[in-house]
């Protein structure tokens, strides 16, 4: 069984990686290994957490407010902002259908804390920024399905 929570981010790395790919298809759902020096960008899509609003019926379906985190990142050997493409990439795929396809009432960049901006150096500059998104969905019930 998969929750729908699951699904939503399955059908957000799908979305991504549809065609014409992001990032050469290099989407991935909760990596926890880190981005190899042969990619020089990626897409990281993670589950942050969900608060949910039961019905007044029981039984009646319940409506969830989900976030999710996608990590957009982007080497470079100068100082360009390499991850900036990407971001702007997955803010323009993810828009051009907020109901993923009909499995969502809306998916949407969160309002207030939308992106935030992270980088490292060694041999070349590593930079990602994350965008978080709100997912508004409902579930049978008092289920997560």
């Amino acid at each position: 069984m998969t929750t729908a929570h699951r699904a939503i981010r399955q059908a957000m790395v799908d979305r991504l990686k549809a065609a014409p790919a992001l990032v050469g298809g290099r989407v991935f759902a909760n990596r926890d290994r880190s981005i190899g020096v042969d990619s020089p960008n990626a897409i990281v899509v993670r589950l942050r957490r969900s608060v949910c609003q039961l019905a007044s019926v029981i039984g009646g379906p319940t409506n969830w407010t989900t976030l999710v985190s996608v990590e957009c990142y982007g080497r470079a050997a100068s100082d360009d902002s390499p991850a900036d493409q990407v971001v702007d990439d997955v803010f323009a795929k993810l828009a051009v259908d907020p109901t993923l396809g009909g499995l969502v009432m809306e998916c949407v960049p969160y309002e207030g804390d939308t992106l935030n901006w992270d980088s490292e150096e060694l041999d070349e500059k590593l930079e990602c920024i994350t965008a978080i998104f709100e997912i508004k969905h409902q579930t049978t019930g008092r289920t997560l399905t």
